[in-house]
């Protein structure tokens, strides 16, 4: 980050090449020997000389003061799009799938009946060293069970609003 320059400074070098500009051959003969004589670089001075006549109303550009609103605009900006974002993150929280092993817990407490020993015939799945039979939903509208598990089910399985 470059360092800070004292404005009198600058002021003083604006005010030093206005009086050497009639002196000397050019404007950049005149920012030469100002810059030696203040001890900052050639480029500095000349840069100061045309903010100075921005400023002045002179010559066309942003002036200083425009530069700093523009500068503290854009931190603004900056810090109100954060703020909506954490306000968006907070009023859309995640939707949490559940997880495999609740699901396979569902599955098999309302579709599956556990037949042991059996190894042939419809709807017989494997699952490792498990055997389980698919049993419709009307095998179990009769048993209070199945509302309960249902309950439970869609209470995993559905997302809170």
């Amino acid at each position: 980050m470059p360092k800070k320059i004292d404005p009198e400074l600058r002021a003083r070098a604006v005010r030093l090449l206005r009086e050497h500009n009639g002196e000397c051959q050019n404007v950049t003969a005149a920012s030469i020997a100002v810059a030696k004589q203040l001890g900052v670089s050639q480029e500095s001075v000349r840069r100061w000389v045309t903010q100075a006549a921005v400023d002045g109303g002179t010559r066309p550009g942003v002036s200083t003061e425009e530069l700093a609103e523009i500068r503290r605009l854009k931190a603004e900006n900056k810090r109100l799009r954060e703020s909506n974002e954490i306000v968006k993150a907070a009023s859309n929280p995640p939707v949490h799938t559940p997880s495999r092993r609740a699901v396979r817990f569902v599955d098999r407490a309302l579709a599956v009946a556990r037949v042991p020993g059996e190894r042939t015939g419809g709807g017989v799945t494997t699952t490792g060293s498990d055997q389980y039979a698919r049993v419709t939903t009307l095998d179990w509208q009769d048993r209070t069970v199945h509302l309960q598990a249902t309950n439970v089910r869609h209470a995993l399985v559905q997302a809170p609003a």
